[in-house]
C-alpha cells in the first residue's frame, strides 16, 4: 500500500485529537487550567495510539478505504527468501516442526510502515508536546488561571504555588494579601486578570506581593498566538502601497488594528477637533 495512504489516514486520526489543544490554546477567551487538563489528555490519547493493536486497526481501515474507493493495494515491497531445506540425516524422517528455520514473512508492509512511519509520528507529536508542555509549564499555566476571577480556584494559595516558586515570592505574604483581597473584590464586575489588577493598583502599596504577581500572570506568554496574531496584522497594514511607513506609525496603526475592539468606541469628531487644537498655527485646515 502506498506511504501516502497510510500518512492521510495516520495524520487525519492524530490531528483529530491535537486540534482540539491547538484550538484552544489559539483562542483570545483562554481558559489555562482546561488548557493544560487538555494538553495532558491528548498526550494520553497518543500514547494509548502507539500500540500494536491500534496500528493493526488503523492499518486496516486504510485498507478498507482503498477497496472500497477501488485503488491498488501492493506490498511496499515483498522479500522472497529461499527455500529451506531439511537436513540429509533428517530425509528419511517425518517432520513435524520448523527444526529451527524461520517462519515465513507475511504483511511485510504493514510491519515496516509500522516502525518506519506510525510510531516515529507519535513519538514526534509526543516529543513535540513534552518539549513545550512538560510538568512544570502545565503547573504554572493552571496558576496563572487562579488569577483569573472566573476560576474556582481564584486567589487560592495552593493553587498560585508554581508561579509564586518560580518567581521566589514570599508565599505567606501573598496567602495574607490574598485572602484580604478575595474579601475585597467579592460583587464586583470583573472579567479578565486586568480587571483585577486595576482594583489592586491604588492599593499597590497595601497588595505590593500579590499585585506583582498578577502582573507577572498578565505578562507570562503561555503560547505564541498572540505574536503570532500580531505579525500578521503588521503583514496586512504594511503593504507595498505602504512601504515607506515609518516604525511609530506602523506601531500606532497595528494597537489600533490589534484593539480594534477599542478603537472602535473613539468618536472621530472628538479625535478631529482635538488635532486641529493642538497647534493655533497648524497651517491644514479640518472641516
Amino acid at each position: 500500500m502506498s506511504v501516502y495512504r497510510v500518512a492521510l489516514v495516520t495524520f487525519d486520526k492524530i490531528l483529530s485529537f491535537t486540534k482540539h489543544a491547538s484550538d484552544q490554546l489559539q483562542s483570545p477567551n483562554l481558559n489555562l487550567a482546561s488548557a493544560a487538563d487538555l494538553v495532558a489528555a491528548t498526550q494520553s490519547s497518543l500514547l494509548d495510539y502507539r500500540t500494536d493493536e491500534m496500528w493493526h486497526k488503523l492499518y486496516t481501515y486504510t485498507e478498507h478505504i482503498a477497496n472500497h474507493h477501488c485503488i491498488e493495494i501492493s506490498p511496499h515491497h515483498s522479500i522472497n527468501r529461499r527455500t529451506k531445506r531439511p537436513p540429509q540425516h533428517l530425509s528419511s524422517s517425518v517432520i513435524m516442526d520448523t527444526t529451527g528455520s524461520r517462519q515465513p514473512v507475511t504483511n511485510v508492509a504493514s510491519d515496516e510502515y509500522k516502525v518506519q512511519f506510525y510510531f516515529p509520528v507519535i513519538d514526534s507529536f509526543l516529543a513535540e508536546i513534552s518539549k513545550r508542555f512538560d510538568a512544570k509549564n502545565l503547573n504554572i499555566m493552571k496558576a496563572i488561571q487562579s488569577c483569573h476571577p472566573t476560576s474556582k480556584f481564584f486567589l487560592e494559595t495552593d493553587s498560585l504555588q508554581p508561579l509564586i516558586d518560580s518567581y521566589d515570592l514570599p508565599k505567606d505574604k501573598i496567602e495574607m494579601e490574598a485572602s484580604l483581597a478575595k474579601r475585597m473584590l467579592e460583587g464586583k464586575e470583573l472579567a479578565t486578570i486586568g480587571d483585577v489588577l486595576l482594583q489592586l493598583k491604588p492599593l499597590s502599596s497595601a497588595f505590593p506581593n500579590l499585585s506583582r504577581l498578577v502582573r507577572i500572570a498578565m505578562t507570562v506568554a503561555v503560547s505564541t498566538a498572540q505574536c503570532e496574531r500580531s505579525f500578521s496584522t503588521l503583514k496586512l497594514i504594511k503593504n507595498h502601497l505602504r512601504s515607506t511607513m515609518g516604525d511609530e506609525r506602523l506601531a500606532n496603526m497595528a494597537v489600533l488594528s490589534i484593539e480594534r475592539e477599542l478603537s472602535g468606541g473613539i468618536n472621530l469628531e472628538d479625535v478631529v477637533t482635538e488635532f486641529s487644537g493642538l497647534d493655533s498655527n497648524r497651517r491644514i485646515t479640518l472641516i
